[in-house]
């Protein structure tokens, strides 16, 4: 199964209060006026701009276990190594907002206007993710329909230059799914282009097997720590 899907940016639900411009210490504080009337002016630029694609193909866990493999550069000990099962789903993925809305971040920048690009800038990166986990559910209820996956299970997203993925999989990862049909392409360093992009695999199992333990080499150096939150929302794991 090799799939497109096309989606109209309006339709792509961004909770503009969620973004990092409305992120408020003092939750009495005030957003001054000129931020509220960027960001609803961005999102109108998202709206006009973006052009959200995707590309997803079903392969095996052999397949799969190939295209992770890639150049041998992974960590000798990674969470992927101790998910992946014959028993999983993996749907490999490719996902962006098209060019057209990553080149008018730049020109609003070299034209001075740093607010509104940084508001742009904001704005579609919580629209890609936000595409990416409509793309996810989709794809985990169509699972389900066929009988692969039940409700019990859940399907989560992993990709190249996370969690011991090493970034040069990007290579074989988008070799495999043809990503430049939908207008991406690699730089040298294995980053996409247009930078409002992502990529990787969504895995479809038990909920246990994503439940790995933060104690692999490299947890300690990682800022965010994502695979705790997505953990916390999925309610895998409590906030603790």
């Amino acid at each position: 199964m090799r799939e497109i899907i096309k989606e109209d940016p309006k339709k792509i639900k961004i909770d503009i209060q969620k973004i990092h411009a409305f992120r408020k210490r003092d939750k009495s504080s005030l957003i001054p006026e000129t931020i509220t009337r960027h960001v609803e002016k961005a999102y109108d630029l998202f709206c006009q701009f973006a052009v959200p694609v995707s590309i997803v193909t079903e392969v095996t866990c052999s397949q799969f276990q190939s295209i992770y493999s890639g150049a041998g550069l992974n960590e000798p000990r990674a969470p992927l190594d101790d998910i992946m099962t014959d028993n999983a789903v993996y749907l490999l993925f490719a996902m962006t907002l098209g060019s057209d809305v990553s080149l008018y971040i730049s020109d609003l920048f070299k034209k001075g206007e740093h607010l509104l690009g940084h508001l742009l800038d904001e704005i579609c990166s919580t629209g890609i993710e936000v595409f990416a986990d409509e793309i996810t559910g989709m794809c985990f209820a169509g699972e389900v329909s066929k009988g692969t996956l039940n409700n019990n299970d859940i399907m989560l997203r992993y990709s190249p230059g996370y969690c011991g993925w090493h970034i040069t999989g990007q290579k074989f990862l988008h070799k495999y799914l043809k990503s430049q049909g939908i207008g991406i392409r690699l730089t040298e360093n294995c980053y996409m282009e247009p930078i409002k992009s992502i990529s990787g695999v969504m895995i479809g199992c038990s909920t246990s097997l994503h439940d790995f333990n933060k104690n692999y080499p490299f947890c300690i150096d990682c800022r965010t720590k994502t695979c705790r939150k997505r953990l916390v929302v999925n309610g895998i794991r409590n906030s603790s």
